[in-house]
């Protein structure tokens, strides 16, 4: 029985072997396969198992992790002394025993099974069930050594392969992280330039209207003209103030974290239009919000409060002065994934030519009410934050049509 039992692993060592000299694949998974399915599939040997090392993998797991089995049957390894496996050479037997599987290895019958050491890679275990008329000992597992030393060696092929794949994907990743960093860069020193230059130049202008302003009042013995001066004096201190306001927003949006909390939308966007009533020349605009889908959503709820603020408050900035049913119109449709804003209006418009640059730092599409230049690049910059995109549509003397979409946690 022996010489038999010798000669069908003989069989399968050359096989293997065979199967090796043509090509064995980098693969970790389908080296693995090779080897075990060319014992399983002759139906000689009933499983087989490969175990790796879980250090290999960089997990918190047990020792040994099972990586490879044919067929997929609950076979431990409890039965195995694993403390001699990093002390064997590689292919040694580690064990060799007939057991009773039913007390042993739980799904199995009666049989005997062996455990042949990959070194510290980890060990390969076989099963022959009682019906089989391989029986595993020391002497017929002998001829696998050999072939089971080539095993381990293409083994560690396979590892180190992962693991340049591991690298060559690690630094593509690293690359591309710094290319878009670099580019990141390259967009914020052009934004810098254009700031210096613009908000130097705003900042300076409503500061000399103010030394002016003073001087006028000092120089000035009309009560009238004292106090028309006051009026404008204000007017560019207000202006002055709500530039730098735009500033410590900017530097707020690139720097905080975006929130998550419940926020009720339909009470976000009444809010929004109740602080802005006493705006300057929002009389008689009619205001209607639509909601559909459920009020409470979760998001960033500044962010959003300034992106509505921004936009609602263009509109009613920019409404017809000539119309007596000046509108505007916004449209909630808060879904599971994700809430659509769309603010429509029948003001002033914006020709089209300036739409696409309307969203740029310190660009002013009209020198009506004109602001700082940079309340809709605010808006486009928490909107990204929050992942979302913002399209306008616009025509003179129609009216603008916004339409903001917010993905939601």
């Amino acid at each position: 029985m022996i010489d038999k039992e010798t000669n069908i692993i003989n069989e399968l060592a050359v096989l293997y072997e065979l199967s090796l000299s043509t090509g064995t694949s980098l693969d970790l998974g389908q080296n693995c396969a090779s080897f075990i399915d060319t014992l399983v599939n002759k139906k000689n040997i009933d499983y087989g198992a490969v175990y790796l090392n879980a250090s290999i993998f960089n997990v918190e797991a047990e020792e040994y992790l099972k990586f490879y089995s044919i067929p997929q049957n609950n076979l431990d390894a409890d039965s195995i002394p694993i403390s001699k496996v990093p002390s064997l050479n590689i292919g040694e037997i580690i064990c060799c025993n007939e057991i009773d599987c039913g007390e042993a290895e739980k799904g199995l019958g009666r049989g005997s099974y062996a455990a042949i050491s990959l070194g510290e890679t980890g060990f390969i275990k076989l099963y022959s069930s009682e019906t089989n008329d391989l029986k595993f000992n020391e002497t017929n597992l002998n001829p696998l050594t050999g072939v089971v030393r080539k095993f381990h060696t293409s083994l560690q092929g396979s590892l180190a392969h992962s693991l340049l794949e591991s690298e060559i994907s690690h630094r593509k990743d690293s690359e591309s992280k710094l290319r878009a960093r670099n580019e990141e860069l390259k967009k914020l020193n052009v934004q810098l330039d254009r700031f210096v230059y613009s908000a130097s130049h705003d900042l300076r202008a409503p500061l000399a209207s103010i030394l002016g302003l003073i001087n006028l009042i000092e120089r000035s013995d009309s009560k009238e003209d004292r106090s028309i001066s006051i009026e404008l004096l204000k007017s560019n201190i207000m202006k002055l103030d709500g530039f730098i306001h735009d500033i410590i927003e900017i530097t707020r949006s690139s720097r905080v974290e975006v929130k998550h909390e419940t926020i009720d939308v339909y009470e976000l966007v009444s809010g929004v239009f109740n602080n802005l009533k006493f705006l300057k020349g929002n009389k008689n605009i009619q205001e209607c919000i639509e909601l559909s889908g459920d009020r409470q959503l979760v998001s960033d709820k500044h962010r959003l409060e300034i992106v509505l603020n921004n936009i609602i408050g263009n509109a009613l900035k920019y409404s017809n002065p000539d119309s007596s049913e000046s509108y505007i119109q916004v449209v909630i449709d808060n879904q599971p994934n994700a809430v659509a804003f769309k603010i429509k209006d029948n003001g002033i418009g914006i020709d089209p030519f300036h739409v696409e640059k309307i969203f740029d730092m310190f660009y002013r599409a009209t020198d009506i009410n004109a602001g700082s230049g940079l309340g809709l690049y605010i808006t486009k910059e928490n909107i990204e934050r929050l992942k979302g995109t913002i399209t306008i549509r616009s025509e003179i003397g129609e009216g603008t049509e916004v339409n903001i979409k917010i993905p939601l946690s």
